[in-house]
């Protein structure tokens, strides 16, 4: 019971601290402002997370996986059925998919991360991880095109990861929105771009 309390409690601040970054903005925002939004004190809110930045952390962590199971992305059902596809068409397909999916929950925060990460040091080094993350995911694509012996002649695993990096970054996403264009077409498009990019003609 105890256990579910602190759950909820937790998921209470987060999701206030949410709101409150996505409104005034990161820096703007305090700890204590989040407390109050929450409906608990401040030193819960320090207890629980120890810092803005470890909160902002797993703001971003929750909603790259869509819930706070301890289950990383590729260990889902979409995650594993791109790297156990055996179709290099498919393995693009559900990649693009997975991408789509990640950017459209992420994407809000992520600009609030980007954006603090001008100024704070600790979303700076966020943003680090976070980028880091997502090369590291586009490796685990790159690496099954590899296995299936699909990857184009003369592109090597660093170069093939590096473009899907380009291509997945919040700026290409951003700009597809100012555009106009749902999720399916930044996902058909992104789709081509990869396959252009790692399978050639």
């Amino acid at each position: 019971m105890r256990d579910e309390q602190a759950l909820a409690t937790r998921r209470r601040i987060r999701d206030a601290a949410a709101d409150l970054f996505l409104r005034d903005g990161y820096v703007a925002t305090s700890m204590a402002s989040i407390a109050t939004a929450a409906g608990v004190s401040r030193p819960t809110v320090f207890n629980t997370f120890g810092s803005k930045a470890e909160l902002l952390r797993e703001i971003a962590d929750v909603r790259l996986a869509g819930d706070d199971e301890p289950v990383d992305v590729l260990s889902r059902p979409l995650g594993r059925a791109m790297l156990e596809a055996t179709d290099p068409q498919e393995v693009l397909e559900l990649h693009a998919q997975l991408g789509a999916e990640l950017l459209g929950r992420i994407v809000p925060i992520l600009t609030v991360v980007a954006e603090a990460a001008t100024t704070d040091p600790d979303a700076a080094a966020l943003l680090e991880v976070q980028e880091r993350g997502r090369l590291f995911g586009m490796g685990a694509t790159v690496d099954r095109l590899i296995e299936l012996g699909a990857l184009r002649e003369g592109l090597t695993r660093e170069q093939a990861a590096a473009s899907l990096w380009m291509l997945s970054g919040l700026e290409p996403y951003r700009l597809a929105e100012r555009s106009g264009w749902s999720i399916e077409d930044y996902r058909d498009w992104y789709l081509r771009c990869a396959r252009a990019a790692l399978l050639g003609p």
